[in-house]
């Protein structure tokens, strides 16, 4: 289950850019060009200390009069340093949380040890929750208050529809550079991998988490506005709050 989950935050950024309309980035919008412009390379093996913190690690790209100097990653590094701790570490501890938002369509992910539970938003006009917890499976509706139980298959089927690609392994990073970058007037430390048929994608960290991602493939660029990884998970998101009705089959929850 951890392995899967953490496979589907890896994708989030590009699972959802591919499902909503791509376009390329605004040019006002980014200082990228100018300030992380490095060779691509690829990294392999050991992965730096989590000790580190954002802006101090050697990998992260100097700027001064506005020239851009890139130190590289060790040559057996596969994953950077932010992506390390601010993700991979805070999703071995079992218990966390996934958020990400693009285009309207948001989705929240809550993981407690073999538990979990996806809560999925298109822009206020389809909402359900998909409940995972003690081996038994569950559909619900909020807007009509009802509930379904489902076949492991059923659930499968509902999360896939997410974008829950359990086939994307982490060995697929292929970490290309780090930086920093400017977008809204907000500084981020940067990494940015090689996914292979999925794309390019750049992750954004503040001092505190990932924040956003953008995705690059086949000449498209998309943004992924809101991404965030947090240990930790509110227990009430696995209960099936009381006032909700269950019906029999899935049809009947949005009746």
């Amino acid at each position: 289950m951890q392995k899967r989950i953490l496979a589907l935050l890896a994708a989030a950024a590009l699972v959802l850019s591919l499902s909503a309309c791509g376009g390329e980035a605004d040019p006002q919008e980014s200082t990228a060009d100018s300030v992380t412009q490095t060779t691509a390379f690829t990294a392999q093996g050991d992965i730096a200390s989590p000790a580190e913190q954002p802006g101090e690690t050697a990998a992260n790209t100097a700027v001064s009069s506005g020239t851009a100097t890139t130190q590289k990653q060790p040559e057996k590094e596969q994953l950077g340093t932010l992506f390390q701790t601010m993700v991979r570490d805070r999703v071995r501890t079992g218990t966390y949380t996934v958020k990400f938002k693009q285009s309207g369509m948001s989705v929240v992910t809550s993981v407690s040890g073999k538990d979990s539970v996806i809560e999925s938003n298109a822009a206020g006009l389809l909402q359900f929750t998909l409940i995972n917890k003690g081996g038994e499976y569950f559909m619900l509706t909020p807007s009509t208050r009802k509930y379904v139980q489902l076949s492991s298959e059923d659930y499968a089927e509902q999360a896939d529809s997410l974008g829950a690609a359990s086939s994307m392994e982490l060995d697929d990073l292929v970490l290309q550079k780090t930086g920093t970058e400017t977008l809204s007037g907000k500084k981020y430390n940067t990494e940015t991998y090689d996914e292979g048929s999925r794309g390019t994608v750049t992750y954004f960290f503040d001092d505190t988490g990932l924040r956003k991602a953008r995705v690059v493939k086949d000449g498209k660029t998309s943004m992924v506005d809101t991404f965030e990884v947090v240990t930790g998970v509110d227990a009430s998101v696995f209960e099936i709050p009381a006032d909700y009705v269950q019906v029999s089959d899935p049809g009947q929850l949005f009746a």
